[in-house]
């Protein structure tokens, strides 16, 4: 998927894991088709706002739905066993500036070769070029709480690295793009505060314990 932000561009790509061997993938990527051979995915316009794609591989099942909501997209992944038994599926989202240098901040820390901790409190990745911004935002509790980022030359990464799917089970994983026409941190996590209703006063006295 590319995302155009004032005339910069932005490639956002994903994969989930399957067992074999060693750790194989099936993705959502033009540079990447993946292992699994049965793995096809389809691209099928819903309405003027949405689109899903749907692929089948031999382990599980996606179906991707991607709403336009204004100022953002939102994502949600709807990933169906197919199987008799317990897997596991790396979940990878991926989104790069297309080649050329950019600002990357993931949490809100600039300059990280890679965040090992949990990021649930933000987790976002921020790709910033000249004139403008995307960002990635995960929505659903699973996502916020397994939420771990990585940064390489060009773009960065999040990943979900325990996620498992019984027989038969649907797990629903979502997430939102947001592209701007700012450069501004606090113009992407104000706009996040303002969608999830959060942005109000909290009256003191308090404190944070870790």
């Amino acid at each position: 998927m590319e995302v155009i932000v004032g005339g910069e561009s932005y490639l956002l790509e994903s994969s989930f894991s399957f067992p074999g061997e060693t750790i194989c993938v099936n993705t959502l990527s033009e540079q990447q088709p993946g292992d699994d051979p049965d793995w096809k995915p389809v691209v099928k316009r819903m309405s003027p706002t949405q689109v899903e794609i749907t692929a089948n591989g031999a382990h599980y099942e996606l179906r991707r739905t991607i709403s336009l909501e204004g100022h953002r997209f939102s994502v949600s992944d709807a990933l169906t066993s197919r199987t008799q038994k317990n897997i596991g599926v790396i979940v990878r989202n991926r989104i790069s500036a297309a080649g050329q240098s950019c600002r990357i901040l993931l949490g809100g820390v600039p300059d990280s070769a890679e965040v090992e901790s949990l990021m649930a409190e933000n987790p976002t990745v921020l790709l910033s070029q000249t004139e403008s911004q995307v960002g990635l935002l995960a929505e659903d509790t699973i996502s916020r709480l397994q939420f771990q980022a990585q940064t390489d030359r060009h773009g960065a990464e999040c990943s979900l690295n325990q996620i498992a799917l019984r027989p038969g089970q649907t797990r629903m994983l979502r997430w939102a793009i947001y592209p701007m026409h700012s450069t501004d941190y606090f113009a992407f996590i104000n706009q996040i505060r303002r969608d999830w209703k959060a942005n109000f006063t909290v009256f003191g006295p308090w404190d944070f314990f870790d």
